[in-house]
C-alpha cells in the first residue's frame, strides 16, 4: 500500500503544469469588409475553399509552368525548409528529456598512488591497476510539467515555422504571377507600339512624297519625323522594363538571368476568373502568416510554465551497475559487481534573482509575441481593405478607358481624313494618334494592374478560393 500511495503521488505531481492556460489574444474582427465589390460572389461557407494552387484559376499553361518551377527550385523556399529542419531537431531535442538518459562507459588505467596518501595501509603497493566496466541510467521526473512545457513550446515553434513556409511559397507565387501579368502587359504595350511604327513610317512616306510634290508644308514633315522617334523611345523603354521582368522571374525560378527567356504573349489573352470569396474577416486567421504568428504566442505561453518551474526542486532517479577489479583476468564477475541506485533531489536556494530574471523575461516575451500577433492581424485587416478599394476604383476606371480607347480611335480617325482632305493639319493628326496611343497603352496597364489586385486579393486571404458562378 505504501509503494503504492508514492507511485500514485509521483503520477499526480507528475501531471502538474504551472503553464498558463492559453487563451487567443483577442482582436476586434468586423463582420465583413466595408471595401467589397460586386466583382466578387460572397459565400458564407468557407470550410469548402482551397488554399492550393489559387494560380490555375487563370488557365494560362505557361504561367502555371513557371509557378511550379518556384515551388519546385526558388532558394527562398529552400532556405525556409532548412529553418523548419532545424526547429524540428531542436522539437527531438526536447523531446529527449522525456526519456531517461543511458550511458555506458570503461576503463583500464594503471595508477601509482602517494606514499604519504592519508590513511595509507603499508601493505597496498605503489603501484596497481584498475579496470572499469559500466552503465549508467538516469531520469529527471518531471513533476512541475518543464520538460513537458519546453517540448510543447518547441512543438508550436516547429509549427510556426511550417507556416512560415506557406506563407513564403505563398508571397512567392503571388509575386512570379504579378510579375508575369506585367511582362505580358508590357508585351502587348510593344505590340502597340510596334504597330504604331509601321503607321508613322508610312504617314512619313507619304508626307515626304507631298512635301516633294509642294502640296505639305515642311513643318509637317518634321512634326511626323518627331512622332516616329517619341515611338522609337517607347519602344526601348518598354523593351528594358520587359527585360528586367524576365531576369526577376529567373530569379524566382533559380534559373540564371542570360539563359532564360519568355516567348511574347498578350494581356488580352488572360481573362479575371470568376471566383467565390468569403469575404468575412474571419477568413483572415486561416493567412500563414497569422497562424505562424499564433503559434509563436503559444511557444511563448509554454516558456512560461518552464521559467515558473524553475522554482521547484527537480527529481531524478538515477541507477548504477557495472564490474571493477584490479588487473585480474576476469573482469565480469559476481564478486567485481558495483551498484547504486535512488532517488535524488537538486532545489536551488539562492541564484541572485536569476529565476525572477527568467520568469520576467518569458512573460514579456509573451507580450512581445502577443502584440505581434494582433499587429499582423490587424495589418492584415488593412491589406484587405485597400486592395478592395483599389480594385473597386479600377474596375470603374477600366471602363472608362475601355470607353476612351474606342473615343480616340474615332477621333484619330476622323482627324486623318480631315487632313487628307484638307481641311486640317496634320498638327491636329498628331494629338489624335498621341491620345489614340496614351489610352491604348493606359488599357494594358490597367488590365495588368487589376489582374494583380485579383492576386493580392488571394494572397491576403491566404490563398483561399472557390470557383464561382
Amino acid at each position: 500500500m505504501r509503494k503504492g500511495l508514492i507511485f500514485a503521488c509521483i503520477t499526480c505531481l507528475s501531471a502538474c503544469s504551472m503553464t498558463p492556460t492559453y487563451v487567443r489574444p483577442v482582436v476586434d474582427m468586423p463582420a465583413s469588409f466595408k471595401e467589397a465589390s460586386a466583382m466578387w460572389q460572397v459565400v458564407t461557407e468557407p470550410e469548402h475553399f482551397t488554399s492550393e494552387d489559387f494560380w490555375q484559376s487563370f488557365h494560362d499553361p505557361y504561367l502555371i509552368e513557371l509557378v511550379q518551377k518556384v515551388d519546385a527550385h526558388n532558394l527562398q523556399i529552400a532556405a525556409a525548409l532548412a529553418r523548419y529542419d532545424t526547429a524540428v531537431a531542436y522539437l527531438n531535442l526536447s523531446e529527449a528529456g522525456l526519456s531517461p538518459q543511458v550511458s555506458a562507459a570503461g576503463s583500464t588505467n594503471r595508477n601509482q598512488q602517494s606514499i604519504d596518501r592519508p590513511l595509507r595501509s603499508a601493505t597496498q603497493p605503489n603501484l596497481y591497476p584498475s579496470t572499469t566496466l559500466g552503465v549508467q541510467a538516469s531520469y529527471e521526473i518531471d513533476f512541475w510539467g518543464r520538460i513537458r512545457s519546453q517540448v510543447k513550446s518547441s512543438n508550436n515553434l516547429a509549427e510556426a515555422t511550417r507556416h512560415d513556409i506557406e506563407n513564403v511559397l505563398l508571397l512567392l507565387e503571388a509575386e512570379v504571377v504579378n510579375r508575369y501579368f506585367d511582362l505580358r502587359s508590357y508585351d502587348s504595350q510593344l505590340a502597340i507600339v510596334q504597330n504604331n511604327l509601321l503607321l508613322y513610317q508610312k504617314q512619313v512616306n507619304i508626307i515626304q512624297k507631298r512635301y516633294q510634290q509642294g502640296t505639305v508644308a515642311g513643318n509637317d514633315v518634321y512634326r511626323v519625323k518627331e512622332l516616329l522617334e517619341n515611338e522609337h523611345i517607347k519602344e526601348k523603354a518598354l523593351q528594358t522594363k520587359r527585360a528586367q521582368l524576365e531576369h526577376a522571374i529567373a530569379l524566382l525560378i533559380a534559373e540564371p538571368a542570360s539563359s532564360f527567356s519568355i516567348p511574347n504573349g498578350n494581356i488580352d489573352a488572360i481573362t479575371i476568373p470568376k471566383m467565390a470569396i468569403d469575404l468575412s474577416s474571419r477568413l483572415l486567421l486561416r493567412r500563414p502568416d497569422i497562424r505562424s504568428a499564433e503559434k509563436r504566442v503559444e511557444a511563448g505561453n509554454e516558456l512560461i510554465g518552464v521559467a515558473k518551474a524553475a522554482y521547484y526542486p527537480n527529481f531524478s532517479l538515477s541507477g548504477l551497475f557495472g564490474f571493477q577489479n584490479a588487473g585480474n583476468d576476469v573482469l565480469i564477475s559476481t564478486p567485481t559487481q558495483f551498484w547504486s541506485i535512488g532517488p535524488n533531489l537538486f532545489f536551488m536556494l539562492f541564484d541572485g534573482g536569476a529565476r525572477d530574471a527568467g520568469l520576467k523575461q518569458a512573460l514579456a516575451k509573451n507580450q512581445e509575441s502577443t502584440a505581434i500577433y494582433k499587429n499582423t492581424v490587424l495589418t492584415a485587416i488593412r491589406e484587405i481593405e485597400d486592395i478592395l478599394a483599389d480594385t473597386k476604383n479600377r474596375e470603374e476606371s477600366l471602363i472608362n478607358i475601355k470607353q476612351s480607347v474606342t473615343y480616340s480611335n474615332k477621333s484619330y480617325l476622323i482627324a486623318l481624313s480631315r487632313y487628307n482632305n484638307g481641311i486640317a493639319t496634320y498638327l491636329e493628326v498628331i494629338e489624335a494618334a498621341l491620345k489614340k496611343s496614351q489610352s491604348e497603352l493606359a488599357l494594358c496597364e490597367y488590365k495588368a494592374q487589376l489582374l494583380n489586385d485579383h492576386v493580392l486579393l488571394l494572397k491576403g486571404l491566404g490563398g483561399y478560393w472557390q470557383e464561382g458562378h
